[in-house]
């Protein structure tokens, strides 16, 4: 009986940082042999890969922060690859690092147009300046809506 390639990819993000993201998967059928992330900055053309993975989750360290890039997972058996849609995900600022993954409902993502765009907010301060830690409440979580 011949194996079939696996079926759709599913990635969901669980965390985003300044400089990591955190990601799981699952496969809609079929048999995995091997996972593989595969990411880079949208501005420029170098990719970066996990190399093969036996488990479903990953985090990606050592991102630029205020970076937007772009990943897909694949998964691999003897019939074939199959790649997942690619996820548009943008980093939070070096500022305020810690309070970054504090986003609001509607900054966790979104389908537009095939692509999953996860947004995270950053701390924008009425006095001008970056405030972290327990000064934190002289800002708001700033996103696009607000």
């Amino acid at each position: 009986i011949p194996v079939p390639a696996p079926g759709q990819v599913f990635v969901s993000v669980s965390s985003i940082t300044a400089t990591s993201i955190s990601l799981s998967w699952s496969v809609s059928s079929g048999r995995v042999a091997s996972w593989e992330v595969v990411w880079r900055p949208t501005d420029r053309g170098t990719e970066s890969t996990s190399g093969p993975l036996s488990g479903t989750t990953y985090t990606i360290h050592q991102l630029d922060p205020s970076t937007i890039y772009t990943l897909t997972v694949s998964a691999t058996n003897v019939a074939g690859t199959t790649d997942s849609t690619p996820i548009l995900f943008s980093t939070a600022s070096d500022v305020c690092q810690a309070e970054s993954t504090e986003t609001k409902t509607d900054n966790t993502g979104a389908i537009i147009g095939g692509v999953v765009a996860v947004a995270v907010g950053t701390y924008s301060c009425s006095d001008g300046h970056s405030h972290c830690g327990s000064e934190k409440s002289k800002c708001k979580l700033f996103n696009a809506k607000d």
